[in-house]
């Protein structure tokens, strides 16, 4: 057809503008500070490198009140002792003094005393049981370490256990892990460690959602469970994928089946 006997095309309407707060997934670091010790974040007890944000926000998504919190893995201690605070209610980061807003030329101190007095008033505790294991003595002794610095100790109950023999103590609830990357092991061990993780958490972990930090995809892949989530984030400077899984009872279909009359 000739462009002249096309029929005109009506003009495409934009949709309207939206404003989306931002979920800060990519939070650069746990720990860093200039000499100065101007941009502190987090607690210098401890330096995990997950960053706090990515925590939280891991958390306040995908638990709900009551739920119970397992780290098997908790190696320096760094999920647990986050989430000892978050379920303590106090707002993210309410601990850290200097933040980069207040080098602004027109910073109001006294409007933001009056903001954080406000957030620090509403607190509200989440009634969560976290537990933290990992089979490591000296990964013990620093989570016990973190925790107590972080003045959250009786928050966490804190035991030396080896995932791949750790009974759930709940019937249901979050587990979540950041085992080894391959930074360090043979990339057979690690492929053989997620083969492992996915085999413990099907057979034994009914009942519970999964999720599982990590920077090797090989490795994720070899979990051997489909995903029902995969959210990209920073653990320091390797881009990583926190992946959830779901450990249904029986098939996943039959969870949504009305029982029978």
């Amino acid at each position: 057809r000739k462009d002249d006997d096309r029929p005109a095309r009506r003009p495409t309407r934009r949709p309207p503008l939206s404003v989306f707060p931002t979920t800060l997934w990519e939070y650069p670091s746990q720990h860093y500070d200039a000499s100065d010790g101007s941009t502190m974040q987090g607690s210098k007890h401890y330096t995990g490198a997950t960053p706090s944000w990515v925590i939280w926000q891991l958390l306040q998504r995908y638990t709900r009140e009551g739920d119970t919190v397992i780290d098997p893995m908790c190696g320096s201690g760094t999920f647990s002792t986050e989430a000892a605070l978050w379920a303590s209610g106090l707002p993210v980061q309410a601990g850290r003094r200097q933040f980069a807003f207040m080098k602004w030329s027109d910073f109001d101190a006294g409007a933001w005393r009056e903001v954080r007095d406000e957030s620090m008033h509403g607190v509200k505790p989440v009634e969560t049981l976290i537990w933290a294991s990992d089979n490591h003595p000296g990964a013990i002794r620093q989570t016990r370490h973190s925790l107590e610095e972080a003045d959250v100790d009786g928050m966490v109950q804190v035991s030396q256990a080896d995932f791949f023999n750790l009974r759930p103590p709940t019937e249901s609830g979050v587990v979540v892990m950041n085992p080894p990357y391959g930074e360090r092991l043979d990339p057979g061990d690690v492929v053989g460690m997620y083969e492992g993780i996915g085999d413990r958490l099907k057979f034994n972990w009914t009942g519970f959602e999964a999720w599982v930090i990590s920077s090797n995809e090989e490795a994720l892949k070899r979990v051997g469970l489909r995903p029902h989530k995969r959210i990209p984030v920073f653990n320091g400077a390797l881009p990583c994928k926190w992946v959830g899984f779901q450990m249904y009872k029986g098939k996943k279909s039959d969870q949504h089946k009305r029982p029978s009359q």
